[in-house]
Formats: C-alpha cells, sequence, structure tokens
C-alpha cells in the first residue's frame, strides 16, 4: 500500500532477543534502519501462513464457503498489517504494486517480499498436512458436459481475474489521489470473494503464485506423480502475468496522475502522510522511546 513499512528500531515492540536475531539475518547492524525490515517479512511470512492453512483445513474438510473465509481473512489481515508491510501477501500483487509504483519498492524488496510470501505459504500448507494427514492440490475443473477443462482455460480465467483482483488493490491502494482511505480493505476482499467463487468451477482457483508453490509442492510430496505437478506452470505464472497486464492497465487508467509535476505533488503528500503516521506511531506510549 501507500503506507511505507515503519522503521524497526523506531516503532516495533520487539525485544532485544528478536533484534539481536534481525541484526544476524541482516549480516549488519543498521539492518533495523532499513526500509524494508524484518518486521515486514516477518509479517508476510504470517499471513500467507495463515491463509494457506485456512483455505487446506476448509478444503480438506470439504467447507461449502471458503471463498468467503478467505475474503473476510484478507481483508482483515489488510487492515492489520497495512502499515507494517504494505499488505501484499501475493507475490503476483508485489509485482503489479512494483510496477505500478517503482516509487515505493526497489525490486530487492519485492523479491524478498517473494520469498516470504512463497515460504510462510509453503509453512501453512506443511502444518495442516501435519494435522489433517492430507494435502490439497490445483487442478482444472470440469464442464457442465463433464469433460475437464484444459491448461489454457484455467491460465486464461486465472490471468483474467487475477488481473481483475490485482486491478482493484492498485486502484484503492496505490492512487495518488485516493489513498488512504477506509474502505481500501473491504474493497480487496470483496474482489478476492467473486474472483474465488468465479474461478473454482473452471481452475480450481489459485489467485496466488505462492500458494501454487504450497500446495502443489505439498501434494507432490505427499501423492508422488499423482499430486498434479504438471498444473504447477499454469497457476504459479498466471500471476505474474496478470500483474503486467493489471499494472499496464491502472497506468493507462490514471495517465493524469503519473505526469511528472501531477505526480510530484501527490508524492509530497504521500510522504506527509506517511511521515505523520509514523511519528503518531513512535510517540505511543506503548513503543519503546
Amino acid at each position: 500500500m501507500v503506507f511505507n513499512p515503519i522503521k524497526f528500531n523506531d516503532a516495533l515492540p520487539y525485544d532485544g532477543i528478536l533484534r539481536k536475531v534481525a541484526q544476524v539475518l541482516g549480516k549488519r547492524n543498521n539492518f533495523a534502519n532499513q526500509n524494508y525490515n524484518f518486521g515486514a517479512y516477518l509479517g508476510e511470512f504470517c499471513v500467507t501462513f495463515g491463509l494457506a492453512f485456512l483455505i487446506c483445513i476448509n478444503v480438506i474438510h470439504g467447507q461449502t464457503d471458503t471463498a468467503l473465509k478467505v475474503g473476510l481473512y484478507c481483508a482483515a489481515m489488510i487492515y492489520s498489517m497495512g502499515i507494517i508491510t504494505g499488505s501484499n501477501f501475493n507475490p503476483g500483487l508485489s509485482l503489479a504494486m512494483w510496477l505500478a509504483r517503482p516509487d515505493l519498492h526497489t525490486f530487492m524488496s519485492v523479491f524478498s517480499y517473494w520469498c516470504s510470501q512463497m515460504l510462510g505459504a509453503f509453512c501453512g500448507a506443511l502444518v495442516a498436512w501435519g494435522i489433517t494427514g492430507e494435502t490439497i492440490g490445483i487442478a482444472p475443473g470440469t464442464r457442465p458436459d463433464g469433460t475437464v477443462y484444459g491448461a489454457g482455460e484455467a491460465f486464461l480465467i486465472e490471468v483474467i481475474m487475477t488481473a481483475f483482483f490485482h486491478w482493484v488493490v492498485l486502484h484503492v491502494a496505490f492512487g495518488h489521489t485516493d489513498f488512504p482511505n477506509d474502505y481500501f480493505g473491504l474493497a480487496i476482499g470483496f474482489q478476492i470473494y467473486v474472483s474465488v467463487g468465479t474461478m473454482v468451477p473452471v481452475s480450481g482457483a489459485c489467485l496466488n503464485p505462492a500458494l501454487a508453490v504450497a500446495f502443489i509442492t505439498t501434494n507432490v510430496m505427499n501423492k508422488g506423480a499423482d499430486g498434479g505437478g504438471e498444473w504447477f506452470p499454469v497457476y504459479f505464472f498466471a500471476g505474474f502475468v496478470a500483474a503486467l497486464l493489471s499494472s499496464t492497465i491502472f497506468k493507462l487508467n490514471r495517465a493524469k496522475e503519473f505526469d511528472d509535476q501531477y505526480a510530484k505533488t501527490y508524492h509530497k503528500a504521500d510522504s506527509a502522510i506517511n511521515g505523520a503516521i509514523s511519528k503518531e506511531i513512535s510517540s505511543a506510549d506503548m513503543l519503546p522511546k
């Protein structure tokens, strides 16, 4: 989102042990001062862990309201983690965000997000496997006439609906003129609900390359050749193709905002908002001075 993750050493209430762990992972003492820091990566890991875990548990037990639960979960996590991580939770969305607003992120921070997201989702699927003894895969669904959809149809609907999802996120959370707002989390959660519900009969609904890694990898580990590994390219790359499409359309929709002078004005406004929020958080009584 527009909010930059807050500085580790100013605002995050970690204890001394966790600070030292972060410094060791960063391999230098100024790790805590990096804009995209351990706290942000940890947040992305935790949320994608929960997302994969939630989906696995619900699908394995045949719950019919999984799409609604996923939408509500994502809306809650977006509001909870937006100021810390930017609330990506999806490698394809991270790419779309970087392509649409490269002024907010670097490619290396996006790559680090990818690693956190994929690892988190994989761990969530592993834990669900450990609890239930079952894994889930992703594969195309069945047409009304009983025939199975092919890879092409599954890839196409994944790209289309994932692009719509990215497009909504970019408009409600990355525009120069209308963020911050109070509705971005709900808009994103509703779009996830609609997208997943639409895609399930055709592709099984992935929407997220990190989930493709988690579900297909654990399913292959569990079932071997019957785990659906042949579908991995369809679901993994669809999210990144959708990112290219959605970010391009977003920038065309808002061409005026990306005019140099116009964008400069709103970039100053973004910076002022972020600075005010960081200052308010840093001065809160509950946080270390």
